[in-house]
């Protein structure tokens, strides 16, 4: 008998499993806590107005985050369709971005930008993609502040280079023939926008951006 007795507890134990442990409360599940512990609580020690009210305090704390929370996902929609239709109505504009990269396109000039910290003396070296110096343009001495320079598209020897993707760098020195450490960005024109897990980028000079990296937008 112990043998067969030892057996029915081991099925039983084999048999039971936990059941499924939940990780929020919600507004029902304090409303049955309310009305289970009115229903169980002591007669000599009812439950008092101070504890009840704050029970029902924390039961519309629940309700109003849970309202709060379906609000917020709401506005993110509405905000990434916003983005969305701001970045289509980009499309065939100019547009000032970070970067070294400018593109030359057929007939046109490529633009770019600089900033300085002080004043200092400016030379403009532009390189092809293979990393030939294409031109050198000597722009004299800037103030500090930012600057915006323009590229006729033509090497060195007046002659007009084909179109594609070049690279400007800035050679800054100061009076004493310090170097400056230089900021650039270039200007470039939005062909297209590109949707990527959700977010929205658009191309420039062989170089992808997203919408927070704009820094100024032309007409």
């Amino acid at each position: 008998m112990g043998l067969s007795g030892a057996a029915t507890v081991s099925n039983s134990k084999a048999t039971i499993s936990p059941s499924p442990t939940k990780k929020t409360l919600t507004q029902e599940d304090f409303i049955n806590i309310l009305v289970t512990q009115m229903k169980y609580q002591n007669p000599l020690e009812p439950l008092n107005n101070e504890q009840m009210a704050m029970q029902i305090a924390q039961m519309s704390s629940v309700n109003a985050l849970q309202q709060m929370e379906q609000t917020m996902k709401n506005m993110a929609g509405k905000y990434d369709l916003l983005a969305n239709m701001q970045a289509a109505s980009l499309v065939g504009k100019k547009v000032e971005v970070p970067g070294s990269k400018i593109a030359l396109l057929p007939n046109q000039r490529a633009e770019g930008f600089y900033q300085l910290p002080q004043d200092a003396k400016i030379t403009i070296q532009i390189y092809d993609s293979l990393g030939n110096l294409v031109r050198i343009i000597e722009e004299g001495r800037k103030e500090m502040g930012k600057h915006k320079f323009s590229w006729d598209g033509q090497n060195n020897k007046g002659e007009r280079v084909p179109e594609g993707t070049y690279t400007f760098v800035i050679s800054a020195v100061d009076q004493k023939g310090n170097v400056v450490t230089v900021s650039t960005s270039l200007i470039g024109e939005i062909k297209e926008i590109a949707y990527e897990n959700g977010a929205v980028y658009f191309g420039i000079g062989g170089q992808k951006y997203n919408l927070e990296s704009i820094r100024s937008i032309f007409s």
